[in-house]
């Protein structure tokens, strides 16, 4: 059984006077042999941005 996700988070990270807006998008694959559950494979892959402006 083969299992995919992808989820996109945004959001703003502030210390004090300093804040800057951010993205962060993981993408995950898994396979799972469905009559013992047992996870065969999994790939994650993250990517973060940053906005300086």
């Amino acid at each position: 059984m083969e299992l995919g996700a992808a989820v996109k988070i945004a959001g703003e990270a502030a210390v004090l006077f300093w804040s800057r807006r951010f993205s962060v998008r993981i993408d995950s694959h898994i396979v799972v042999d469905p009559v013992f559950l047992d996870v065969i494979e999994q790939q994650n892959h993250s990517e973060m941005q940053l906005y300086l402006t």
